[in-house]
Order: structure tokens, then C-alpha cells, then sequence
């Protein structure tokens, strides 16, 4: 495991008053992510638990609290599973998003800066996108995944 997303935990409990957390998740295999990714919504193909850089937590009622102050650190990705009682955090790239029944809105939309692909700008943290915004960002999506996979195959 690597030390940093420790201490990142460890940082989080200061600021939230706690001595303890519930780690849920840490270290994963490629093959158990491979699985994971297949049957749960929103498993990263490349998540950083392969790397041993991430932990999935739960802090009880101060799991909001914990979220915000590992957000304002700004060390790594921090993901907010609210309805699952848990949070994510890494020591990969610093970005945020959350899963809730909304659906994949809140995973598009990093701290209320613009996600631009190919000409589609969505802005505004927390507004949804409208059903053609969706299916235009899918198409998009799917296409640069389709030309970086054509790319790495040549």
C-alpha cells in the first residue's frame, strides 16, 4: 500500500475529530477489479486500488464532513458514494466526483469547472445534462475511446 493515501486517511480523521474509519476497500488485484468492474457500476477499469493507492471508507455521521475536508486537501481523488455510506480517496491526479441515484451527471461535472469534449461544454457543479447532452457526450466518449484504442494498436 502505498504510504501517502494513509496519510491522506489519517489527515482526514484529524480534521474531522475522528481516531477511526472503516476501511471497506484497499489493494486490489487486476482480476478482482476485472470483476468488480463487470458486475458494480462505477469500478474504473484502471482504478488506482490496483495500484494500492486508494482506499474505499465509511466514518459513520461524520462521512460528509470527511468528504469535504479531503476535497479541500486537494491530494488525490476523492469519490462520494452517499447513498452507499461510503468515500473514496487516492493518491492519484486530484479530481472529485460523486455517484448517487442521479445517475453518471455528477461524475461529468469536477468541481464546477468545464468538461469540454470535442466542442460539448457542460459547467455548473450539480446541474444535470439534458438527454441529448448525454447522448452527445456518450457518442463522443465512445469515439475518442475507439480512435486512443485504434492508436495504441498500430
Amino acid at each position: 500500500m502505498d504510504v501517502g493515501v494513509i496519510d491522506f486517511l489519517a489527515d482526514i480523521l484529524d480534521a474531522v475529530s475522528e481516531s477511526s474509519a472503516t476501511i471497506l476497500s484497499a489493494y486490489r488485484t487486476a482480476e478482482t477489479n476485472a470483476m468488480l468492474a463487470r458486475t458494480t457500476f462505477g469500478v474504473a477499469e484502471h482504478s488506482q486500488h490496483i495500484y494500492g493507492r486508494a482506499l474505499d471508507v465509511s466514518l459513520g455521521s461524520k462521512l460528509a464532513e470527511a468528504m469535504n475536508a479531503a476535497r479541500a486537501m486537494q491530494r488525490g481523488g476523492v469519490g462520494w458514494y452517499p447513498h452507499s455510506g461510503f468515500i473514496h480517496i487516492d493518491t492519484g491526479p486530484v479530481r472529485s466526483w460523486t455517484l448517487d441515484e442521479t445517475g453518471l451527471d455528477h461524475l461529468l461535472l469536477f468541481d464546477g469547472s468545464r468538461l469540454s469534449v470535442d466542442g460539448l461544454r457542460v459547467s455548473g457543479l450539480g446541474r444535470p445534462l439534458t438527454v441529448g447532452q448525454r447522448l452527445a457526450l456518450q457518442r463522443r466518449l465512445a469515439r475518442a475511446e475507439f480512435l486512443a484504442r485504434t492508436r495504441l494498436n498500430r
